[in-house]
């Protein structure tokens, strides 16, 4: 066998017996189908498989945009009603302009509940004084400090009927104290019943460089 061996070895491989050759040829061929696939093959696959993987976002895509499409109307009556609502919401802003406008409604709505104003002044809110950060801001507060005198009930009915009003109001630093007695004009069985309300009514406003952005 040894001998037979080196023989094969040694003898060129076309005098090589059938079967040796086979192997040889076989082997050859392998190596052959080996090399083109990692030359030819590899960079189809990679490429073949980003093409997959674009087929399954196109996919999801066009999931999503039926999807859509099928609540295109609910998307658009809920963009009519949230625009409505900004519009509303818009509508309760007083400009400095309306400021005597709304204390006039202010003062009929206090009347209409018996009650008495000592005073009603507009100026800064609280938080507003001695700072600039609210210059940046796209909507600021306004105040209007009010000092009223008048029973427990009518005070009540007084905060109540200002959220009717058609403007954005809000009480704020509510404090109720006994009315001073000398200085209240009631009878003297209603005198005991008498409170007095120190209130900073917060409204809200746009400033002008916004508006002016808007109308451009």
């Amino acid at each position: 066998m040894k001998t037979g061996k080196l023989r094969l070895s040694d003898r060129h491989p076309g005098a090589w017996p059938l079967p040796a050759r086979l192997l040889l040829h076989l082997t050859i061929f392998l190596l052959a189908m080996l090399g083109g696939w990692r030359i030819c093959l590899v960079a189809d696959l990679a490429h073949l498989e980003n093409l997959r993987q674009q087929e399954s976002a196109q996919k999801i895509s066009y999931i999503d945009k039926r999807a859509k499409l099928v609540n295109m109307p609910l998307l658009q009556r809920q963009l009519q009603q949230t625009t409505q609502e900004i519009h509303r919401i818009e509508q309760g802003f007083v400009s400095p302009d309306e400021i005597p406008d709304l204390l006039s409604h202010i003062a009929t709505a206090a009347a209409a509940c018996d009650l008495r104003i000592d005073f009603a002044e507009p100026r800064l809110p609280p938080q507003a004084k001695n700072t600039s950060a609210q210059v940046n801001q796209k909507i600021h507060e306004q105040a209007i400090e009010m000092r009223l005198r008048g029973n427990y009930h009518d005070l009540g009915r007084f905060a109540a009927s200002l959220a009717t009003l058609p403007k954005i109001l809000v009480l704020n630093d509510l404090h109720l104290s006994d009315a001073d007695n000398a200085e209240s004009d009631a009878n003297d069985d209603n005198k005991n019943n008498d409170l007095r309300m120190d209130v900073t009514v917060l409204t809200y406003d746009r400033h002008a460089s916004e508006i002016r952005k808007e109308n451009r």
